[in-house]
């Protein structure tokens, strides 16, 4: 997907333009609905998990940074912790995933939020291709749809207040 944001070729036809901008806002978008249904799938787990006096497993590896699969890395721990705790950790893990990290080594969906908003706007404020329907062409006082998709997608994952 990060390909497509930056892709030279897509912008110098109306018609591949528009596909590229429709695949990733809706891709966006539906990223920031599923965020949705995972936080609810936490919390569900974990009020079960209450209700059944139960505790989860938590897994902690990679620390040495490399990248490889739990069950391949010689450094994986566990822990049993309680559901509250299990849910308190499972959410930072999701807004690690929308937000990033604080080294900000890792792509983050709001990365690719903002990167797509700013790509759109570049674009918007370049004369369009030439095959550009004139009827679409409009100024700067109207919000384009593309913009308002990435701030949609954006109020999605505020809503999880994570």
């Amino acid at each position: 997907m990060v390909h497509a944001l930056y892709c030279d070729v897509c912008p110098v036809r109306y018609i591949t333009s528009v596909q590229n901008t429709q695949l990733l806002c809706t891709v966006l978008v539906s990223m920031a609905q599923s965020y949705r249904s995972i936080v609810d799938a936490i919390d569900a787990e974990a009020e079960e998990c209450e209700r059944r006096g139960e505790t989860k497993t938590w897994t902690l590896g990679q620390l040495t940074g490399n990248v490889r699969p739990a069950s391949d890395c010689p450094s994986t721990f566990a822990i049993d912790v309680n559901p509250m705790e299990w849910k308190m950790l499972a959410r930072k893990v999701v807004k690690a995933e929308i937000a990033g990290t604080a080294d900000g080594s890792r792509n983050s969906f709001l990365h690719l939020v903002d990167a797509l908003e700013a790509r759109q706007v570049r674009w918007h404020a370049s004369p369009p291709s030439p095959d550009f329907p004139k009827s679409f062409i409009h100024g700067p006082e109207k919000t384009p749809f593309c913009v308002l998709h990435c701030r949609q997608a954006r109020r999605h994952v505020r809503m999880l207040q994570l």
